[in-house]
């Protein structure tokens, strides 16, 4: 019985280990941006596959399954921001098809707010960019 105990804990916190060592990354992170978190939830969600494909199977599928849930509210929030970050670019995106599903995102949302902007705006900042700075506040 106390074999059988001691397995389960020892699986759990292979389990839980990376789950741990991004909390602490986290929170103990002096200039935090999305792109770390997309990065942390990438790794974990790695580990959690892999851990799934061995003798963790219950408890990695349950956490998964709940990130999962998160991701899906997270992926859209953090694609653009993380592409526009400069340290990261698409770098945190698998090659293929995620990375051009990112970059098609950014596309996207670029083209939608381009088209709402009106065309005399347009015109009147060019102008404004040949005034001095001063004759632009009076």
């Amino acid at each position: 019985m106390f074999f059988l105990i001691n397995l389960i804990l020892q699986e759990t916190i292979i389990v839980l280990e990376p789950l741990e060592r991004a909390t602490k990354n986290l929170s103990g992170s002096k200039y935090l941006t999305i792109a770390d978190i997309r990065f942390y939830f990438n790794e974990i969600q790695d580990h959690l596959k892999y851990c799934m494909e061995s003798d963790q199977y219950m408890l990695a599928d349950s956490i998964n399954q709940k990130i999962e849930e998160y991701w899906a509210i997270l992926d859209d929030a953090t694609t653009i921001a993380t592409i526009l970050d400069p340290w990261n670019k698409i770098t945190l995106f698998e090659l293929g098809e995620p990375a051009t599903k990112a970059i098609n995102t950014l596309k996207e949302k670029f083209f939608f707010y381009y088209r709402k902007v009106p065309q005399s705006q347009m015109s009147i900042s060019k102008e404004n960019n040949n005034a001095s700075e001063r004759e632009y506040f009076y």
